[in-house]
């Protein structure tokens, strides 16, 4: 593991993810937490087990990107403690709050219906989904369910998640280990921290 990629969803992580592997690099996103150690993310939230066969299994994985890896990017760091970090943030808290919230309205507008419910019961495999997905909105928002089953939200708490993993960062981080990396930037600055040159730029969102 060389690089942590701890900005929260929302702050660019598909065009992270997407620059890093045209820099060369072998990446986990989003995609491959689930398809690839759905279980093992599972039974360690589920306090099954400790955090060494997960770490284990992103040895030889260049960078990680998005949850569940973003929100227990700590776990990641004590355990590769030479790896760079890369927090991606959005232009404030606001910015960040409504994007996410769009994404998940969207999300539940198109995908779920009255069946959802019943689904874990005929489908192992979205229980599985669902689980993790609970353990990530605990971590990225403080809730305890999925979002599209909660009646209300609470904006301020969504913000203070965010805000405070944002800043444990900072602080914890060495700071010739950190690149602090705004949506929008292009690869000027990406390229520098990581060492790589000669590349085109990219828009960041």
């Amino acid at each position: 593991m060389q690089i942590i990629c701890a900005g929260f969803p929302k702050t660019g992580t598909k065009s992270m993810a997407r620059a890093l592997r045209e820099l060369g690099y072998s990446v986990h996103d989003f995609e491959e937490h689930l398809e690839e150690h759905m279980d093992m993310f599972n039974d360690y939230f589920d306090g099954f087990t400790d955090s060494s066969q997960l770490m284990e299994a992103y040895r030889n994985i260049d960078a990680c990107v998005d949850q569940p890896a973003s929100t227990m990017w700590l776990t990641f760091f004590n355990n590769y403690p030479d790896s760079k970090v890369i927090l991606m943030e959005r232009e404030n808290s606001e910015v960040w709050f409504k994007s996410l919230k769009d994404m998940l309205d969207n999300f539940a507008q198109k995908n779920v219906g009255w069946f959802e419910k019943y689904l874990h019961i005929f489908s192992g495999t979205y229980a599985k989904w669902m689980k993790l997905a609970e353990h990530c909105m605990i971590r990225s928002a403080g809730y305890t369910d999925a979002y599209w089953r909660q009646k209300a939200i609470s904006k301020e708490c969504w913000i203070y998640q965010y805000e405070m993993h944002n800043a444990g960062v900072k602080q914890l981080v060495p700071s010739h280990q950190l690149l602090v990396f705004k949506t929008g930037e292009g690869w000027q600055n990406l390229c520098k921290f990581l060492g790589k040159g000669g590349h085109h730029f990219i828009y960041f969102w």
